[in-house]
């Protein structure tokens, strides 16, 4: 992952995005107000308004389209953004809305103050129009506010620019589109390689190209883009993959997408048959290069397969891997109560010998009990999630997973197999090299995890599911789980390491004044959840109510940060 070398630079932009942004509002408002109350001295003018008719218009937008770029690269660099589902969908939406402010005002301003015949001729129209809305300004400050936000915007552009393009050849290198060198990263957690090569072809590509064909050049590749992007869109709708979880879905679907598609290609053709020839040989070197190169290296074809599918042809698994994948590196929000959930969670701790249907009928049991609903036709729901459980790559366990439209809430349940069970079919995991653990004579296993969610929260249960996974597959799970000598241990063997803590009450080292009070009545840093109480041979779920016994130990879990305060440097953990 590139995140530890991705969010400093981002960090350190400010300064120069605040600047710009800054000048550009005061060119604005000083603009609006020369314009409205200025000497009436020698302007331009909006009339006519389209002198060059509609395909004059249209032919400007697709010229243009490359001031738009931005959209693209703040998406290649989404794994470096924290709260993913909501800052970025966010700052692409807010980062357009600002950029149409910005850009419609600021060319209203230069036609209003400048005029026809000159704007026309002039190289540098922002410095002339700034000079005119400035003029109150002593000396030469007006023009320096215009130069300074020149220069922040290049540098900033520029710094985004080779930020994100770097990226582009990192995640094909994953995928093993491109030369696996590319995949590798530099000391600060950066795809160094990436980066020089990325802005070598940059600075190449702006010293001997002309700049005005390579901005034409790059509008007609950026449209050809987003025409794929809507069209990708709709595709992994309609391939209703499993595993396609996007955190983020646009309205108006699929209208909004088949008009961004048609669109954005058809301003292909406004720009001129060179440019149109320029986007035949990209898609044919494309496909060149798939044949030649990607074919014999990657498995998975396309998530076309799975529409495919739908209509009784072929389906690709490989893209449904890829996307699992992906939802193991995003894994659960930050603010999602996963170790909460998993804390609640029912534990089964099985010694004597048993079957995968008894374990069934045993879990469906508990979950009644536990919610006190009748939660009809729970134990065929869960003999059917048997059959597409998950096996991890590795991992001496499988994961089932259930979505209810009686549940209000999700739900964890823990099973251990002493002397182990057989489970009879099941899916292979992405990355598992083993296919005979799996089918008709099913893999042998100790942990068998069950998790249950409302049916309309399928994004949130398959980021929990992932998170299951990812958790069971870690080196020291499997000798953890078997060593665990009581429920609370099996359970402490899920959550992750530096949200929770094991405290005894009235031990050394352990927080004092614990002993003989209520819940209630602990002054517990934060937010810190008290999650399971062992009493000897119980376990107790507690409320604010129970009462706490030197000896008991204390399952909290809360954040890093407030687990580490409650602990303390010598503290158990």
């Amino acid at each position: 992952m590139s995140g530890g070398g991705g969010r400093a630079p981002g960090a350190r932009r400010g300064w120069l995005v605040v600047p710009l942004v800054a000048v550009m509002v005061f060119f604005l408002a000083a603009g609006a107000f020369e314009v409205a109350f200025g000497e009436p001295i020698e302007r331009g003018s909006f009339s006519p308004f389209l002198p060059f008719g509609i395909e004059g218009l249209i032919g400007t937008i697709g010229l243009v389209f490359i001031s738009y770029a931005g959209l693209t690269k703040v998406s290649s660099a989404a794994e470096e953004i924290r709260d993913l589902d909501r800052n970025l969908p966010l700052g692409m939406l807010l980062s357009l809305l600002t950029v149409g402010i910005l850009y419609t005002g600021g060319v209203a301003i230069l036609v209003a103050v400048i005029p026809e015949q000159e704007l026309w001729a002039d190289l540098t129209p922002v410095a002339t129009a700034g000079e005119a809305v400035f003029s109150w300004l002593p000396g030469p400050i007006g023009v320096g506010l215009i130069v300074i936000a020149a220069v922040t915007a290049f540098a900033s552009t520029g710094n985004a620019g080779i930020l994100t393009a770097s990226r582009y050849p990192l995640a094909m290198a994953r995928d093993r589109l491109l030369w696996g060198g590319f995949n590798r990263l530099g000391r600060f957690g950066t795809p160094a390689l990436a980066v020089v090569v990325t802005s070598v072809l940059m600075i190449v590509a702006i010293v001997f190209l002309d700049v005005e064909r390579l901005a034409s050049l790059g509008s007609a590749f950026l449209l050809l883009l987003f025409s794929l992007i809507n069209v990708s869109v709709i595709v992994m709708r309609e391939s209703r993959t499993s595993s396609y979880a996007p955190g983020y879905r646009s309205p108006l679907y699929p209208w909004m997408q088949i008009a961004g598609a048609l669109t954005t290609f058809l301003l292909i053709f406004t720009l001129g048959a060179f440019y149109v020839a320029f986007v035949l040989i990209i898609i044919g070197l494309s496909v060149l290069w798939y044949w030649l190169y990607v074919r014999t290296r990657v498995t998975h074809r396309a998530a076309m397969f799975g529409l495919f599918q739908r209509l009784g042809e072929q389906h690709d698994e490989g893209v449904e891997e890829e996307l699992w994948g992906i939802l193991q590196e995003r894994g659960v929000d930050t603010d999602d109560p996963f170790d909460e959930l998993l804390a609640r969670a029912i534990v089964l701790d099985i010694e004597g010998k048993v079957t995968q249907d008894e374990i069934l009928k045993q879990v469906a049991i508990r979950i009644r009990g536990r919610l006190e609903q009748p939660m009809a036709d729970l134990d065929e729901g869960l003999s059917a999630a048997s059959a597409r459980a998950v096996v991890p790559a590795g991992a001496p366990a499988v994961v089932y997973d259930l979505l209810r439209h009686d549940l209000s809430r999700p739900l964890i349940v823990l099973v251990r197999a002493r002397r182990g069970v057989r489970i009879a079919g099941g899916r292979r995991f992405p990355g598992s090299t083993t296919p005979q653990d799996t089918g008709a004579e099913g893999a042998r296993t100790q942990a068998l995890l069950f998790l249950l969610s409302p049916e309309d929260r399928l994004t949130e249960h398959l980021r929990r599911l992932a998170q299951l996974v990812t958790t069971v597959e870690q080196e020291t799970f499997g000798d953890q789980w078997r060593r665990a000598h009581d429920e609370q241990a099996l359970l402490e063997t899920l959550l992750r390491d530096e949200r929770y803590a094991s405290v005894t009450v009235g031990a050394a080292g352990a927080p004092e004044g614990f002993a003989d009070k209520r819940l209630r009545e602990l002054d517990l840093p934060g937010h810190l959840l008290v999650a399971l109480v062992r009493r000897g041979d119980r376990t107790i779920v507690p409320d604010g109510n129970t009462m706490l016994r030197p000896g008991d130990r204390l399952t909290v879990i809360g954040t890093p940060a407030e687990v580490a305060e409650l602990c303390g440097p010598g503290g158990d953990r």
